[in-house]
């Protein structure tokens, strides 16, 4: 039996016989995979919206810092 060598997923050969128990195996482990991947990528979308959420609020500020600096400059 050979192995792949990024998963260790089972491989037989043309004269191994096929067990279900590997079958069952390698699908339990690609099935983890894929679920670390869309874990991995929720997170980062979770945290690149929070980082866009941040610099939103932060340049609403500068706006508004903007617009009561004028209209007080045109009060005068």
């Amino acid at each position: 039996m050979d192995y792949t060598p990024n998963l260790n997923l089972r491989k037989p050969a043309r004269t191994d016989p096929v067990l279900i128990a590997d079958l069952n195996d390698n699908m339990d482990i690609l099935d983890q995979e894929v679920q670390d991947v869309w874990d991995t990528l929720d997170q980062e979308i979770t945290d690149v919206r929070n980082l866009l959420d941040q610099e939103v609020q932060d340049i609403r500020g500068v706006l508004d810092n903007l617009f009561v600096e004028e209209g007080e400059l045109l009060d005068e």
